[in-house]
């Protein structure tokens, strides 16, 4: 059965690119007004909220799927070579658009940093396909 997770997406994140875009955007209206500088900053908005709100984590058999719409990004993981999943903080690039995120320890020495909305649905579903296999730490006392 196929179990499709979307990202959980951060406003405070969401907020500082859109500072950032504005932000450059701003001095360069008050010197030299230009519609073509005003149209692509929305577009550019526009484009980055689409991509930030389209990242999926699915999860279909024996195997996790992590996709962005619009980005040829596809991360295929087999839920049996996950070993471990642990809260994370990191600032790392990732398929996460938000900052609570958790990390899937797979295969020997990989990772990957993920940030879905219902983490416990999700972990939930990882451990049932992985038939309870995984060392799940969300908090301070890990579980199996």
């Amino acid at each position: 059965m196929k179990q499709v997770f979307k990202s959980k997406v951060d406003k405070a994140l969401v907020i500082v690119i859109y500072v950032a875009v504005i932000g450059s955007v701003v001095p360069m209206m008050f010197l030299d007004f230009s519609w073509a500088v005003l149209i692509g900053a929305a577009l550019l908005l526009a484009v980055l909220t689409w991509l930030l709100t389209g990242i999926r984590y699915t999860i279909d058999g024996e195997w996790l799927l992590v996709t962005c719409r619009g980005l040829s990004l596809e991360h295929k993981i087999n839920v049996h070579s996950i070993s471990h999943i642990r809260v994370t903080h990191t600032i790392l690039s990732a398929p996460a658009a938000s900052f609570d995120r958790i990390e899937l320890r797979h295969g020997r020495h990989h990772s990957v940093v993920l940030s879905p909305c219902d983490k416990k649905a999700f972990v939930d579903a990882l451990q049932a396909a992985a038939n309870g296999a995984i060392t799940v730490t969300l908090c301070d006392q890990p579980s199996h």
